[in-house]
């Protein structure tokens, strides 16, 4: 089986397979929670002070604005460390190759 260049950069950090499902598990909900939290917060403010849903509305907004920018920085790291796991590859292939092809006789 194939490895991904995450479980691959994970492998080298020494971490398991259970250890990998739950740092993405903990991302996941995290980026959940970032979302959903700020217009529970509006909801309950606009509750309390006995408003229309300015803050509820207010609340969503900023949520969502947390999670896009979690998942841009998410997407950032991620598209950084498969292309330093494809440099890696490329690197060694090329070494590969070369040690195949053995020494070239030049006249």
């Amino acid at each position: 089986m194939p490895k991904t260049g995450s479980t691959n950069a994970s492998s080298q950090r020494g971490l398991s397979p259970l250890a990998v499902g739950y740092l993405w598990a903990s991302r996941v909900g995290n980026m959940g929670l970032q979302m959903a939290l700020p217009a529970l917060a509006g909801y309950w403010i606009d509750l309390q002070w006995l408003t229309r849903p300015v803050f509820t509305i207010s609340g969503a907004v900023l949520g969502f604005a947390l999670f896009m920018l979690k998942l841009l920085a998410l997407a950032k790291e991620l598209s950084k460390s498969s292309s330093q796991a494809g440099l890696g590859a490329s690197s060694s292939s090329k070494s590969d190759s070369q040690q195949k092809a053995g020494p070239r006789n030049s006249i």
